[in-house]
């Protein structure tokens, strides 16, 4: 019946700011304990944290209101360590019946354990998350959604403990800076093969303000452009443009740019699941935005990312469409002697897991696939993992590539420059700028020797743009 009710009025759960405003000001503890349900339920986390704001300064002892606080700061924030303090309130007072709906309600749900438990594994506190994982499991009900992921979490954290004692890989890892990272997110690095020119996607204030009233109300952020950004001649990275082919009210992100750089392929939300795009550069710019439309990758699930051999041969991609190992799997198309291309196939058991596979990358030998994953092999959250291909076409198994290129939470979007030894990925780590940042990462063991990258320019007579 509750189900039914917030499900009745889900659509409208949204407020505008004076509407946001006046119930902070004049709502009745009711009132402010029914919308912060009606926000959440419906993914509003940016709002309902404000209405937590309020309920706290009703009663701030209160397990409930701090229980609200908590789980709506992990949802609308990456700082996960802000939500600490409210959720281990929160567990001092659990009641196996919950009554969400209530504004009597004292008591936080059995669910403060697992994400207390979340928000410690992210902050590296492994021996208190199992803990508070085996305590949501110990009062969870059997049905309760949760219980497959806390079991997951707890296989997580195990191997957490062992990657981090084995670094056995010599990276060196650094913050690339606040002339590409922000307090807004940026993410989905792409490197060019010389490492000269980075993409990035950004949910920044446009320099314009163009975007200034589009706001995500889950979050309360600017939805993702494609930004370009190239080093200087001390080797330092120039403060980044938009590219032309980004609209202010769209979300694109960037996904593989071809080996001249003039072929760049786009994750792009327009129909609300999102497939990938692509661009040529003709004359002195991108093109619009064009719909992949090689049969087989774009379908009415989610496409959020694809990648392409240095050869152009094969191209591999991430899709949730049914028939998978489970969440996302990477699948991949051959060109064919005529020219065509191959149905999709999946990559297999050996990559894909019951769990999320995603942002696949192929290094230039075309032998060494890079993604990440969130199943149990992973620290927590996606960590990056690397392939190899096998004499027979089939890919090994993957290696974890541990800490401290992996953390316990989101490690995604690794990308090297051609000879392997600089890379680039996501990541939200303490002493960041404030949300996810791109990380350059620096390593002796993962490169492809013997490799030389030459670039240049070829001039015809004419001056044809080829």
């Amino acid at each position: 019946l509750l189900l039914s009710f917030f499900c009745s009025v889900i659509s409208l759960a949204q407020l505008s700011r004076e509407e946001l405003s006046d119930l902070i000001q004049n709502g009745s503890k009711a009132k402010l304990v029914e919308n912060h349900s009606l926000l959440t339920f419906s993914g509003f986390h940016y709002q309902a944290n404000t209405v937590a704001d309020r309920l706290l300064e009703i009663d701030s002892e209160n397990a409930n209101f701090n229980y609200r606080k908590g789980f709506s700061v992990m949802n609308s924030s990456k700082d996960f360590r802000k939500s600490i303090p409210y959720l281990e309130k929160a567990v001092q007072k659990v009641n196996k019946n919950y009554d969400i709906a209530s504004p009597r309600e004292t008591a936080a749900p059995v669910e403060a354990h697992f994400n207390l438990g979340v928000a410690y594994h992210l902050a590296v506190k492994l021996d208190e998350a199992i803990e508070q994982y085996e305590l949501f499991l110990e009062n969870a009900k059997k049905k309760n959604e949760f219980r497959d992921e806390a079991k997951l979490r707890i296989k997580q954290c195990l191997v957490a403990k062992e990657l981090i004692k084995e670094n056995k890989f010599n990276f060196e890892i650094e913050n690339i800076g606040n002339t590409i990272n922000t307090a807004a997110p940026e993410y989905a690095p792409i490197v060019s093969l010389d490492g000269a020119a980075l993409y990035f996607a950004s949910r920044r204030l446009r320099a314009d303000s163009s975007n200034l009233d589009i706001l995500e109300p889950g979050t309360d952020l600017y939805p993702e452009d494609v930004y370009v950004s190239y080093l200087d001649f001390d080797g330092a990275f120039m403060p980044p443009s938009i590219m032309e082919f980004s609209k202010a009210d769209r979300n694109e992100a960037p996904t593989a740019v071809s080996i001249d750089e003039r072929l760049f392929y786009v994750f792009k939300d327009h129909t609300g699941n999102g497939d990938i795009y692509y661009t040529n550069f003709q004359g002195s710019k991108f093109r619009d935005l064009q719909w992949f439309d090689t049969p087989g990758v774009n379908t009415d699930f989610w496409e959020p990312h694809i990648t392409v051999t240095q050869d152009g041969s094969e191209k591999y991609f991430v899709s949730d469409r049914p028939g998978g190992y489970g969440g996302r799997d990477i699948y991949k198309i051959v060109k064919q002697k005529d020219g065509s291309w191959s149905e999709p196939i999946n990559l297999g058991p050996s990559i894909n897991t019951e769990y999320d596979e995603d942002s696949p990358f192929i290094a230039v030998d075309n032998k060494t696939l890079y993604f990440s994953s969130n199943g149990p092999k992973s620290m927590g959250g996606f960590d990056v993992f690397m392939a190899k291909r096998k004499g027979n076409g089939e890919w090994g198994d993957p290696v974890n590539l541990g800490a401290p290129l992996n953390s316990t939470g989101d490690d995604i979007y690794y990308t090297t420059t051609a000879d392997g030894f600089t890379g680039y990925f996501s990541s939200f780590r303490p002493g960041g700028f404030g949300n996810i940042d791109i990380y350059r990462i620096k390593n002796t063991s993962l490169g492809i020797k013997n490799l030389a990258a030459i670039k240049g320019e070829i001039e015809t007579l004419d001056n044809l743009d080829i």
